[in-house]
């Protein structure tokens, strides 16, 4: 459900997360796209919250938000050995050297984990493209409220 609220760029929307379980600290949290036939399983150990929460477009702003202070950040960066094309295998530099070593320099992080949700198919055209974007998570415990 999405509902416009006071002015055009505000929007009140249906927000999930998956809530702890205490199962959690027994067996990893899962998701199956396969049914446990055999002994009749659950297909997943997740219980997904929804709540409402006001959406700002904050195009035009977005200098005025950082890691630190929102927990995300945009950055525009120019890459040193971008692919032409498509990507043809994860060893490109672009894909892990470049982007680890850049994040790296501007967090100061000791470690940078690169991942893409992109479902990623070797040898078949337009399944493994570049990157245009990257997602720096913080833990929310961290970021001061608002």
């Amino acid at each position: 459900m999405t509902q416009v609220l006071t002015n055009d760029s505000t929007r009140l929307a249906e927000v999930s997360y998956f809530e702890p379980l205490a199962i959690h600290a027994r067996e990893k949290p899962y998701i199956s796209n396969v049914p446990f036939v055999e002994t009749d399983g659950p297909w997943n150990n997740l219980n997904q919250v929804k709540y409402e929460t006001p959406i700002t477009d904050i195009r035009g702003r977005e200098n005025e938000f950082s890691l630190a202070k929102n927990g995300f950040e945009y950055i525009q960066k120019k890459f040193t050995d971008p692919p032409v094309g498509h990507i043809d295998s994860l060893d490109h530099p672009y894909v892990l050297l470049d982007m680890e070593r850049f994040l790296g320099q501007r967090y100061g992080a000791s470690m940078v984990l690169v991942y893409d949700a992109i479902v990623r198919k070797v040898g078949l055209d337009g399944y493994f493209q570049q990157a245009d974007a990257a997602h720096i998570g913080k833990m929310t415990r961290s970021i001061p409220s608002f």
